[in-house]
């Protein structure tokens, strides 16, 4: 299994297909069987991302300082080669 631990784009190249072809390219050009990641809840751009890439959420776990966190979960989503790119 493979761990994607960060991903971030710079502003002025948001919305631009960046993040999608690093996470297709790995997955791609890979021989893992799965794939999983952690993801805060409120964002929910990489969250729909994520999705429309084909991850399904799996596990959620409550943040406990969600004031000073912004975010009130973390998300742990997972793709399988099984899933269509």
């Amino acid at each position: 299994m493979a761990s994607v631990e960060f991903v971030a784009v710079s502003s002025e190249f948001r919305k631009m297909g960046a993040a999608e072809s690093l996470i297709t390219h790995i997955i791609e050009n890979t021989n893992f069987p799965a794939y999983i990641l952690e993801v805060a809840d409120t964002n929910t751009a990489a969250v729909n991302l994520y999705e429309k890439i084909g991850f399904t959420e799996f596990h959620r776990v409550e943040q406990r300082y969600k004031k000073q966190s912004g975010f009130n979960y973390y998300l742990y989503m997972r793709y399988t080669k099984t899933n269509k790119i």
